[in-house]
């Protein structure tokens, strides 16, 4: 699998999804579509990245985000909003068990639209 899989391609069955998304270690995308409110991240059933918002933000310790992730599962909560005002910050873990922080900066205009994280 060294290229990108056409998630919008209707021909695409679940299993071969999944399989990719197995492969390749993917656990969440970017979602633009629909209402700005609803903009952020979009994890993959059943592989999605738990995650909670942080509330120390980005410049949490490291005995902070250890504390906030270790209650988290993976396949748990599957979509981190982008929350006014921006940055929005959770804590991360994903099916493999690593942990980590995730900024929402903000969105790319024009095609293709992305979302801007750190």
């Amino acid at each position: 699998w060294n290229s990108p899989l056409p998630l919008r391609d209707p021909n695409i069955s679940q299993a071969r999804a999944i399989e990719w998304l197995t492969v390749t270690g993917v656990d969440a995308q970017g979602d633009t579509g629909g209402s700005p409110r609803s903009h952020g991240l979009v994890g993959f059933p059943p592989y999605n990245a738990a995650a909670v918002e942080a509330p120390g933000g980005w410049n949490a310790t490291p005995e902070t985000l250890i504390a906030m992730t270790r209650q988290l599962t993976a396949g748990g909560k599957s979509k981190m909003f982008a929350k006014d005002p921006l940055p929005t910050t959770y804590y991360f873990k994903t099916r493999q068990g690593n942990m980590g922080v995730l900024q929402i900066l903000g969105f790319t205009e024009g095609e293709p639209r992305g979302v801007k994280i750190r």
